[in-house]
C-alpha cells in the first residue's frame, strides 16, 4: 500500500510533512505506530521535520502548542496542537484559518 502524509509543507528548500490525528494521545505521548509513520513519512520526503497535529481540546482556544523530539538522524518529530475548529454563532466549525495557523506554527511567513 502507498501511503502518503495528509500534508506536505515545502519552503524554500525546506519540507515539513503532517498527519493529522484526530485522537488526542493519552498524556501527550503518540503511539509508537504514529511515531514510526511520521518518521516514515519525513525520511521518505527527504523532510527536516515531521508533525502528528492534533486538534486543541478547547475549540474556544487560540494557543499553539508544540512539543519537539528528535530522532537518531537528525529529523526532527513533533506533536502539534492547533485550534481546527472554531465557535461561529454558537456553532463549532473548520477553522478557516487552519492552513494559515499551520504555516505560522512551521515558521512559514505568511502574507
Amino acid at each position: 500500500m502507498n501511503r502518503k502524509p495528509d500534508i506536505v509543507v515545502t519552503h524554500g528548500s525546506r519540507t515539513w510533512v503532517l498527519a493529522t490525528k484526530w485522537k488526542l494521545p493519552e498524556g501527550h505521548r503518540p503511539s509508537d505506530s504514529d511515531l514510526n509513520q511520521i518518521y516514515v513519512y519525513s525520511h521518505r520526503y527527504a523532510a527536516q521535520a515531521g508533525w502528528l497535529l492534533y486538534p486543541l481540546a478547547d475549540v474556544k482556544g487560540t494557543n499553539v502548542v508544540k512539543q519537539v523530539g528528535q530522532y537518531w538522524d537528525e529529523r526532527h518529530c513533533g506533536l502539534l496542537y492547533l485550534p481546527v475548529a472554531t465557535v461561529e454563532e454558537g456553532q463549532v466549525r473548520l477553522n478557516r484559518e487552519l492552513g494559515t495557523a499551520i504555516l505560522t506554527a512551521l515558521g512559514v511567513e505568511t502574507q
